[in-house]
């Protein structure tokens, strides 16, 4: 291969990463957190922009710490045996998504000691909003480091 053939090469993948680019969603800024009352709400971006146009978001709350559902208390803290410490996580750190056949899931993590992770089946309406089916903590302790905990606390 030449060295011209190479550029030329170079320069055709260089510009279909910019049109692949060109196509990711925009989001609108979201406000600045300028006090305290504002540093404790929910801010977020109001639209999204897709292949130039603008579409609406919204942000809901499907459960928060605390939360009772059927006969769980979302993020309730547990012992090695399953049963809840009386203490609730005020520490939720992450949440994930997952398709499962025809339902979905998602499992959240929350940073306590001892750690806690919780798996809440949702449910979806034709709109697109989420709300909790079910939810129950996830059992760690047949793993070999016997559960999770978080370290430097």
């Amino acid at each position: 291969m030449t060295h011209r053939t190479l550029m030329l090469a170079a320069s055709a993948l260089s510009g279909f990463c910019t049109v692949a680019i060109a196509d990711a969603p925009g989001f609108a800024p979201a406000p600045y957190a300028a006090d305290d009352a504002a540093k404790r709400a929910v801010l977020a971006s109001a639209s999204v922009t897709m292949g130039g146009t603008a579409l609406p978001l919204a942000y809901h709350t499907i459960l928060r710490t605390g939360d009772k559902l059927g006969d769980q208390v979302f993020g309730a803290l547990m012992d090695r045996d399953g049963k809840p410490i009386g203490q609730v996580s005020n520490n939720p750190d992450f949440t994930s998504l997952l398709p499962v056949g025809k339902k979905l899931f998602s499992v959240s993590h929350f940073e306590e000691n001892p750690a806690a992770l919780y798996l809440t089946e949702l449910a979806q309406d034709a709109a697109g909003n989420l709300t909790a089916v079910s939810t129950k903590p996830i059992d760690l302790t047949g793993l070999a480091a016997s559960g999770t905990r978080v370290r430097g606390r």
